[in-house]
């Protein structure tokens, strides 16, 4: 009789998960995923044979609970042999099976959320759970890993980022490799920043784009982050010509320390980072919150990422660009913005969040402290390839820069629809300035003194109430008049003014403190 010589079955590797490994039977093993998988069942394995002969290993992760958005996400695995490329598993290698296990988590807040109940303060329950049942081929002298989906490590990143150093000249002169800052365990916080330098930044407006606040499971943000810097560093034509008049500031992975570990939601003090923007007690949300302050970015995107495989149609992605809750004002920009982003971009679907903890989340705390336009995206690899991954998230991105290259109704120029700071009927009060750094400006002061504006409207003219703004600009926008007219600001005749295709009249402004008076005259 030939002696079975078992596989040897690791996870003590980066981004590993997949403790207590157990021989069942010859070549049937089980491993048991640790953390918190109630948000996301990740595991990630390898499977080491060091024999002569092909194996065919069958491998069952247990302990997966079985409750709504979970369970699904577990049987569409990759793997990889040695140092080769990913490939999916394949449908018929991989199935769920329930068992008569019990498994204790946490239940999720944003189940919560979802049914809009108050959060209890012990949501630990005893979930049912099953195990995903995988077919995997290990040739001879070969080790394999399988893992839920495609793996993106900080090694991943550092290989990114090594490319970078030994690009030619010409694309190197387009990207800086700088820090945001350290995480809890001091890692770096990468941030990449790509645009044309022969332009003044202050011509530009700015993206940032964020990944990996939610670290394992969740890769495809940063396949998708990576995606966006490969491509604009392309050469292409519309990539050169989106480089001269935006600048993108990427973090491709927020997490690093998780990232490592293999965890799925938290950091390793147990914070969730994506909602950690209100309080800011994390060392990664502190460095990501100060770089997005110093850079007041006009549009926000933060990738996840999902496996859902029952909900909505493929690829499964989805976008929330919550404007209900998000909104302090009925604009029909912002509506229209949406229908437009609902058409152009891959999945697009509207939760209503929780007022509250919207505003804790990293999108909405950019929008609650500078008015930054933000989106959070989901990404769901699917069965789809890391290129093809990629490439979807340069599709959606073209889509969102040609939605802010065009000029929205109501708006004086091209550009992100985030300048409408007050609404009084037809009256606005808009950030201005002769630049997009002087207008990131004054949108964020004229903001943040919202509380403290007043517009009043009588016939024939418009007053601006705000003491806390000195020195700010600003302007006024009104239905532009039928007939030929005069306009005054505090008694004082202006000419600079700009009147839009679509009848709306821009009246610049200071703010001082004191009441700012526009007044329209017929001759």
């Amino acid at each position: 009789m030939t002696e079975h010589i078992p596989v040897i079955v690791r996870s003590d590797f980066p981004g590993g998960n997949g403790a207590n490994p157990v021989e069942l039977a010859p070549d049937h093993w089980q491993v048991e995923p640790q953390g918190d998988l109630i948000y996301g069942p990740w595991y990630y394995v390898e499977i080491q044979n060091t024999t002569g002969q092909d194996r065919e290993i069958r491998l069952d992760v247990v302990g997966i609970p079985d409750a709504p958005g979970i369970v699904s996400q577990a049987d569409r695995p990759v793997y990889r042999m040695g140092e080769g490329p990913w490939f999916p598993l394949g449908f018929n290698r991989a199935k769920l099976a329930a068992t008569a296990r019990l498994r204790r988590y946490e239940e999720p807040i944003v189940w919560f959320w979802e049914r809009e109940e108050p959060i209890p303060s012990d949501r630990w329950r005893d979930f049912p759970t099953v195990e995903a049942q995988l077919q995997i081929p290990v040739p001879a002298n070969t080790r394999v890993r399988v893992a839920t989906t495609y793996p993106y490590l900080n090694r991943e990143l550092h290989a990114l980022t090594n490319w970078l150093t030994q690009l030619p000249e010409q694309q190197q002169r387009l990207v800086q490799v700088e820090m945001a800052g350290q995480s809890e365990e001091g890692r770096t916080i990468v941030t990449l920043v790509l645009t044309n330098p022969d332009i003044p930044v202050e011509q530009k407006q700015v993206v940032a784009i964020t990944a990996r606040h939610h670290p394992a499971l969740e890769d495809s943000g940063s396949w998708c982050a990576e995606g966006i810097v490969e491509w604009l560093l392309s050469g292409h034509p519309r990539a050169n010509h989106v480089l001269d008049g935006w600048t993108f500031v990427v973090l491709p992975i927020v997490n690093p320390d998780s990232v490592e570990a293999g965890r799925t939601h938290y950091n390793v003090h147990g914070v969730d980072l994506f909602m950690d923007y209100l309080d800011r007690i994390s060392a990664e949300v502190q460095a990501v919150f100060n770089t997005l302050g110093q850079l007041r970015p006009d549009f926000l995107i933060d990738f996840h990422g999902w496996l859902l495989h029952q909900m909505g149609q493929p690829p499964y992605d989805g976008s929330y660009l919550d404007i209900v809750n998000s909104l302090p004002w009925d604009s029909a920009v912002y509506k229209a913005m949406a229908e437009a982003w609902r058409e152009r971009i891959y999945g697009f679907a509207s939760f209503a969040l929780h007022r509250s903890i919207f505003r804790s989340c990293s999108a909405g705390r950019a929008y609650w402290e500078w008015h930054t336009l933000g989106v959070v995206t989901e990404v769901n690899p699917g069965d789809y390839s890391q290129f093809q991954i990629k490439l979807r998230a340069v599709d959606n991105l073209m889509g969102a820069i040609d939605l802010f290259e065009q000029r929205w109704p109501g708006y004086p120029i091209p550009g992100v629809p985030n300048r409408e700071i007050a609404v009084l009927g037809d009256v606005s009060l808009f950030a201005w300035g002769d630049n997009w750094e002087e207008v990131r400006s004054s949108r964020v002061a004229l903001w943040r003194a919202r509380e403290g504006t007043r517009l009043e409207v009588s016939d024939k003219q418009v007053t601006v109430r705000a003491q806390e703004l000195i020195g700010v600009p600003a302007a006024v926008r009104i239905p532009a008049p039928d007939v030929q007219t005069m306009i005054t600001v505090n008694g004082k005749r202006v000419s600079s003014t700009v009147t839009t295709e679509d009848g709306w009249l821009f009246v610049p402004v200071t703010l001082d403190g004191e009441p700012v008076t526009v007044a329209i005259d017929t001759p």
